[in-house]
């Protein structure tokens, strides 16, 4: 006995009688108040722990286009998330660096929402030059949201994926904000140079290469 106070729980169990006939009886175990505790925490544990397993099956990485009926989203985001806080908007930004929409191949994380597809996370990878094996990772946001739960790194590994897989680029960079450069720097990114200010912020460039090369 747990806590000193004790609870029942019934099990019926069906035996059988020389005659045929079924004779109910009832076997009862006692349980304590902490015992239950215990139960209802481990119970709420597994709970949440499908809850995130369920969740990251409904959310889809995809390659869109400035065509894509979701690309009004993605952009959205990038203005909430990157532009905005610098003092932009996106006609602004589109305006002065058309080249990363038209040109660019845009990876978005897309959660199947029950009001319809919801953009949470978007980067995009641009040649970067004349030199078609040199990408460069930009405009990469996530909803604020819904950051810390793996989305950037999602977003990433689909980005080396088109890089190195399709692409057969050689080398990929950034221009990471330094307070993400660890984020980089936990998924095999390696830092060159020293740090400068981008848009009146601080920033590191931020290369990967495949293993191998």
């Amino acid at each position: 006995m747990l806590l000193g106070v004790e609870t029942s729980i019934s099990f019926q169990v069906r035996t059988q009688l020389r005659k045929g006939y079924p004779q109910r009886r009832y076997l009862r175990f006692r349980l304590s108040p902490g015992w239950r505790l215990i139960g209802y925490v481990v119970m709420l544990c597994a709970v949440s722990v499908f809850g995130l397993l369920v969740e990251c099956c409904v959310i889809r990485i995809e390659h869109i286009s400035p065509d894509h009926p979701l690309y009004h989203q993605q952009t959205q985001l990038r203005e909430q998330v990157l532009l905005m806080p610098i003092g932009y908007s996106f006609a602004r930004f589109r305006d002065e660096y058309a080249a990363v929409d038209d040109a660019g191949m845009h990876v978005v994380a897309v959660l199947d929402h029950p009001t319809g597809p919801k953009i949470i996370g978007t980067a995009t990878l641009v040649v970067s030059g004349d030199d078609p094996t040199m990408g460069k990772l930009t405009q990469m946001a996530v909803d604020p949201q819904r950051q810390r739960e793996g989305v950037g790194r999602r977003l990433v590994t689909a980005i080396e994926s088109l890089a190195f897989g399709e692409l057969g680029m050689r080398e990929i960079y950034c221009h990471a904000q330094t307070t993400a450069s660890g984020f980089y720097t936990s998924l095999g990114w390696q830092q060159q140079g020293d740090e400068f200010t981008e848009a009146g912020i601080q920033h590191v460039r931020m290369h990967f290469v495949p293993h191998g090369e």
